[in-house]
């Protein structure tokens, strides 16, 4: 689910090559996911973190620059990096809370994907003029609601850069079968860094 939600996030307009996207969470499923695709598919990628450890994670998928959004002002950064050329694509973990630096770092005809709605922001009301002066299009991303062709066309690519080994998720804690519970707080805790798996191959065997 985080390959096909980070593939529609990207590719919904097209080929990304040569474009500077944007990964937010460039450390959680869907962005290590969405950095890793990005690499694959030719993009030059900013991805952003809260955490030393996210960071490595981050770099170790191929990200060209990690920002550190609680040290760093995101923004600038952006500027720096790109020289004032700014970004084509923003996949976007948090809609509202980034919506202001989305919009200075985007070039105009740019595009954020978002694909995580907040609980904190239940009626986001839209900044019009400012996403019209820029002519920004805002993609809305629901796995469950992609089309059988999309679907289809990110299995293909993900499974390209699979036999590519260039699609290779971050595995965090492993967890036999008889400590769920355990991996289910694990999860819950908002510290853990890559998939969470359980191991069944010995419940299998019986």
């Amino acid at each position: 689910m985080p390959a096909l939600t980070a593939h529609r996030a990207l590719f919904i307009d097209g080929s990304i090559l040569g474009q500077t996207v944007l990964v937010t969470g460039g450390a959680g499923a869907v962005g290590q996911a969405s950095v890793l695709l990005a690499k694959w598919a030719g993009a030059r990628v900013i991805a952003t973190v809260s955490r030393p450890e996210q960071a490595a994670v981050a770099a170790a998928s191929g990200a060209d620059w990690v920002i550190n959004r609680k040290t760093e002002d995101v923004a600038a950064r952006i500027n720096d990096v790109t020289g004032g050329a700014g970004i084509d694509r923003v996949v976007d973990v948090a809609f509202e809370a980034n919506l202001d630096t989305n919009l200075a770092a985007l070039k105009p005809n740019g595009a954020i994907s978002t694909y995580a709605p907040a609980a904190e922001y239940p009626d986001i009301r839209l900044p019009f003029y400012q996403l019209f002066a820029k002519a920004i299009t805002v993609h809305l991303i629901y796995v469950y609601a992609m089309s059988r062709a999309a679907h289809d066309d990110a299995v293909r690519d993900v499974t390209a850069a699979l036999a590519a080994s260039r699609y290779h998720p971050q595995i965090g804690p492993r967890f036999p079968l008889s400590e769920t519970v355990a991996a289910h707080e694990a999860l819950e805790s908002g510290r853990t860094v890559g998939k969470v798996l359980i191991d069944v191959d010995a419940m299998v065997a019986r």
